[in-house]
């Protein structure tokens, strides 16, 4: 489950700038956007420990799971939104979670 919850971020990666070129944003906030990813970890990483000993593991990756789902279908609806600052600040947030 790990495997496929890790691939599917790997494979994204390289559609984002051809998406954000189709939609006449400029590709250098791919940076920012990867940015922003990692920084989301390095924020939360410390807290996931405590949060693991506070619940156990299943409930944290079972809401880790659904978060993700949920980010996914969102991505996918995005499409049908229009060009411009709603849909970076929409990917941004997409990023984060």
């Amino acid at each position: 489950m790990a495997f496929l919850l890790k691939s599917s971020f790997y494979i994204m990666p390289p559609f984002i700038p051809l998406e954000l070129k189709k939609r006449s944003i400029n590709p250098n906030w791919v940076g920012l956007m990867f940015a922003t990813f990692a920084g989301a970890f390095i924020i939360l990483g410390p807290f996931v420990p405590a949060i693991i000993n506070k619940f156990g593991r299943r409930k944290p990756i079972i809401f880790g799971l659904f978060i993700t789902g949920l980010s996914f279908i969102a991505l996918g609806l995005y499409s049908y939104l229009g060009h411009g600052t709603l849909y970076l600040t929409l990917i941004f947030i997409n990023m984060v979670i």
